[in-house]
């Protein structure tokens, strides 16, 4: 009898391993559920830092897209206001959440060219949020100001993506 194995349990926790009709040692043969194996999605991903990257590339592309797109985001009729006292106190940090997200969406990008499975979109949004925010310490140019026409429009609505795709890293299984 071949083994089948089922797999149970959420994302980003313990999965518990169900292997049903699988030989053991001796040859002897069970019908029922024959071992459980528990098998820790960190562990066989790179650990607890592979997850730590992961969180801080979500919550970057969350944080940078938002800073990005405060431009787009200002004109909201009730929070608009808010929402751009609280960009003006905090993008002096920008820089920050822009390294942040660059080493994190580097690292993923050259693990999954490298290694693979393939590449995938939220590395690539990490990285062009990283360059957009590091963009005055890189070129020693700064970026036109916040009057939501042309290459400030484009860089907002880049943000408001960046925003989607962090929240998407942050629901989406590592494993």
């Amino acid at each position: 009898m071949m083994a089948r194995a089922t797999t149970i349990g959420k994302p980003f926790s313990t999965t518990l391993v169900l292997v049903a009709g699988a030989r053991h040692g001796a040859g002897a043969e069970v019908d029922d559920v024959t071992s459980v194996v528990r098998a820790d999605s960190v562990s066989y991903r790179g650990g607890v830092a592979f997850v730590v990257m992961a969180l801080l590339l979500d919550l970057g592309n969350v944080a940078g897209g938002f800073l990005l797109a405060v431009s787009l985001l200002g004109r909201l009729p009730v929070v608009g206001y808010d929402l751009g006292r609280f960009a003006a106190r905090v993008a002096s940090f920008g820089w920050v959440v822009g390294v942040v997200v660059l080493v994190a969406g580097g690292y993923y990008l050259l693990v999954h060219l490298i290694s693979g499975p393939r590449l995938f979109h939220f590395e690539v949004v990490g990285v062009g949020v990283g360059v957009a925010l590091l963009w005055d310490r890189l070129t020693g140019r700064q970026l036109p100001q916040a009057d939501g026409k042309g290459l400030r429009l484009l860089l907002a609505i880049f943000g408001l993506i960046a925003i989607v795709v962090g929240l998407q890293g942050l629901f989406t299984p590592d494993g």
